[in-house]
């Protein structure tokens, strides 16, 4: 339920960030207190998301005490199986 949780959340991301204009990347904002620009605001919460993603991550493979399998090595075959949390 998780895993469809991110995807669906990271699907609504891709397309919103997709419809940005140039204009509106290169646009300065005033975000919590700092002048930046959209696509430095649009880099900081990717990273932001991909922190706590990772904290989930790893919380979840301490707690099962096994591998996900959610990381590849470039040039190895994708695997289609994703580990299925009970």
């Amino acid at each position: 339920m998780l895993i469809a949780l991110l995807r669906k959340t990271v699907d609504e991301a891709c397309a919103v960030l997709g419809h940005l204009s140039e204009v509106q990347l290169l646009r300065t904002y005033d975000i919590q207190g700092f002048h930046v620009s959209g696509l430095y605001a649009a880099s900081q919460v990717v990273n932001h998301f991909a922190y706590h993603t990772g904290q989930i991550i790893f919380a979840t493979k301490l707690k099962l005490g096994k591998d996900l399998r959610f990381t590849r090595l470039p040039g190895e075959k994708h695997k289609t199986a994703v580990a299925r949390v009970p």
